[in-house]
């Protein structure tokens, strides 16, 4: 079982274990850009009329297989996402059950990863939110409804050698304003709160789990660390995400813009570099990554900005798991073939979401004629409402704000056409085409495997 020495994760041997991986979006926590529906996974859930449909998505999604070809990539762990859906029976457990014995199998740690929690911890649709609100942070009962949800996780996997520990909070915001959005330049973190949070949980677990490691994101989207608490318990690891303006473009790379030595730079003047070290504890950069569905004669630059980063966590001994392994052909290790059943059938939906703008952080596609009328949207509202008064919020986050309200409602219509396309589907029609997530039947992104496999080796 792994722990903390200081600022090394070692193993029972005193043997330093330095944790290279990948994580599993789209599986126990659905996302609309991995998975290739419009708008959230809960709604979808309301709106999908076959039952089976999203069991035999998962049961293709991810499998042995997929667990097996990442431990052939030279990685040695997973991040697993959860939803907190997933677990109001056994199904979610009996699916986390299966992966920790194939992990087991293939020699992979696994991160539990609280992904989506009752109440949203962040304003995202990443947290599987709809309503652009972290009310997580203001009703009690959602807070007791995660502890208990650790507690009953721990119970289950707390002598299994192969979790590598517990995230507790994927990218939490504890202190977004009661109108939602979140404005990265004025962000005043909700030290209080999430600390709170943070003491308690560890208590819970550590009450029932004395031995694994216990994850700790920082505030504003794991970017925040300089008013948490010093490391108050044994075997914590401090986590941060680092998603490089560079991996993401558009534009060539290096450049005057960006560059390695700026990466490193700016990298390791962050809070969470900082925290680590004045603490001496270890740091994992638990998500990060680049784009490879931009302009095609710009794939290079995204691959060699990623292969600079990776460089980067390596040379200062920082663990690390890319976002993300499976997804519809922006980001993942692997991605479903274009000319897959699932892909042809769900085509028509992908274009609208594509001019609606539904996924609007692609910002690094060619703007649709949408964006437009949605910028002149959000700068009349922030004009008018700021004649009456001063706004907390810049007009850059304002922009944000509104293309993530416009873009949830819009996804949100287009779900009765997405799950009218599976309705008439028998049983085994279905299996078909959700048999296009099977790793066997996607495409392995070979340039950005090559370089996993140079890393690792």
């Amino acid at each position: 079982m792994l722990r903390v020495r200081k600022d090394r994760i070692v193993d029972d041997d005193g043997t330093e274990a330095r944790l290279r991986g990948v994580g599993i979006g789209g599986y126990l926590h659905l996302e609309n850009f991995i998975n290739g529906y419009p708008g959230t996974g809960h709604e979808l859930q309301e709106v999908m009329a076959n039952e089976d449909f999203f069991r035999r998505m998962l049961d293709h999604f991810f499998t042995e297989d997929d667990v097996a070809f990442i431990a052939q990539s030279g990685a040695n762990t997973i991040r697993l996402p959860l939803n907190y859906r997933w677990f109001d029976g056994d199904e979610g457990f009996a699916r986390v059950d299966r992966v920790v014995e194939w992990c087991e199998r293939h020699d992979l740690y696994v991160i539990l990863d609280a992904h989506a929690v009752a109440g949203w911890q962040n304003t995202d649709w990443s947290s599987d939110n709809a309503s652009g609100r972290a009310l997580f942070w203001k009703e009690p009962h959602f807070q007791d409804r995660y502890v208990w949800w650790w507690e009953r996780l721990a119970e289950r996997y707390r002598d299994r050698e192969i979790v590598a520990g517990y995230d507790l909070l994927n990218e939490p915001v504890a202190n977004a304003p009661p109108s939602g959005g979140f404005d990265k330049t004025r962000y005043q973190p909700g030290w209080g709160a999430i600390n709170q949070l943070y003491r308690r949980t560890v208590a819970a677990i550590r009450a029932i789990d004395p031995h694994h490691i216990i994850f700790i994101e920082g505030d504003g989207y794991s970017e925040r660390f300089a008013g948490l608490d010093a490391p108050f318990a044994e075997n914590l690891v401090y986590s941060c995400h680092r998603y490089s303006a560079a991996g993401f473009g558009p534009g060539p790379y290096p450049s005057e813009r960006w560059s390695a030595k700026q990466e490193r730079d700016d990298f390791l003047a962050t809070e969470g570099v900082r925290y680590a070290l004045t603490h001496e504890v270890p740091l994992w950069v638990g998500e990060f990554g680049a784009v490879y569905n931009g302009p095609e004669h710009e794939r290079d630059d995204r691959l060699r900005a990623l292969e600079d980063q990776l460089a980067l966590f390596e040379s200062e001994a920082i663990h690390w798991t890319l976002w993300t392994y499976k997804d519809c052909g922006v980001l993942g290790w692997v991605t479903l073939d274009p000319s897959s059943p699932y892909m042809k059938l769900t085509a028509p939906i992908r274009r609208a979401k594509l001019a609606l703008d539904t996924d609007f952080w692609l910002h690094w596609l060619p703007d649709p004629p949408f964006r437009a009328a949605r910028r002149k949207l959000a700068t009349t509202v922030f004009e008018l409402a700021g004649e009456l008064g001063e706004i907390d919020m810049s007009p850059e986050a304002n922009q944000t704000h509104v293309s993530l309200a416009i873009s949830t409602y819009a996804g949100a219509l287009l779900q009765p056409a997405y799950a009218a396309l599976f309705a008439a589907l028998s049983p085994s029609e279905l299996d078909e085409v959700l048999s296009s997530f099977r790793l066997s039947a996607c495409v392995p992104n070979e340039p950005l495997m090559s370089l996993i496999r140079k890393i690792t080796s």
